[in-house]
């Protein structure tokens, strides 16, 4: 049966916190994986290769290479004969055929890593921003486990700031780019 009776403020939050809890675990473990791979994405770890013919004007520059070939830049890391060979492909000079190559996730880090690249446009931010949200309440309702001013709150509180502390050390010694 249930109980009638009315729960404190305390009790809520406990119960709250506990069963958005289980639904964050399950978010996080899907996000740390996807975190986890996003770190190698400059490798090939976890990644294949997709070798996409394009047939281009023959003797075509570096410079205009770029927007034929939908690339940001093309800078060339080496020359043979007419063949020029930069991050991304190759072209013949001589002929005009490009190899495009891109790097690909492999199932199911391919959907996974949207998690962490959405935009706002996207039907997949909901999730992201759901998650985003039930984290903040999670870190927000984790002081209200306890009684104001007893050992293990004053412990939370010293613990939580020493986590902001490391956060923003971090953030602040990593170079940019």
């Amino acid at each position: 049966m249930a109980s009638t009776e009315k729960k404190t403020f305390g009790q809520q939050m406990r119960a709250l916190h506990r069963d958005i809890g289980f639904v964050t675990a399950g978010l996080t473990l899907l996000f740390a994986l996807s975190g986890i791979a996003q770190i190698f994405r400059d490798t090939n770890f976890l990644q294949r290769e997709i070798h996409t013919p394009v047939q281009l004007e023959p003797g075509l520059t570096p410079e205009a290479l770029a927007p034929a070939l939908k690339m940001r830049e093309v800078r060339v890391e080496r020359t043979e004969g007419t063949v020029l060979y930069f991050r991304g492909g190759s072209y013949d000079g001589a002929t005009g055929q490009a190899d495009r190559i891109q790097k690909e996730w492999l199932f199911p880090f391919d959907r996974m890593t949207e998690l962490h690249t959405s935009r706002s446009g996207m039907p997949i931010h909901w999730v992201t921003l759901a998650y985003g949200s039930m984290l903040l309440f999670m870190a927000c309702s984790s002081f209200f486990m306890f009684k104001g001013g007893s050992p293990l709150q004053k412990r939370g509180l010293v613990l939580a700031a020493a986590g902001v502390i490391v956060a923003l050390i971090a953030l602040f010694l990593t170079p940019v780019g």
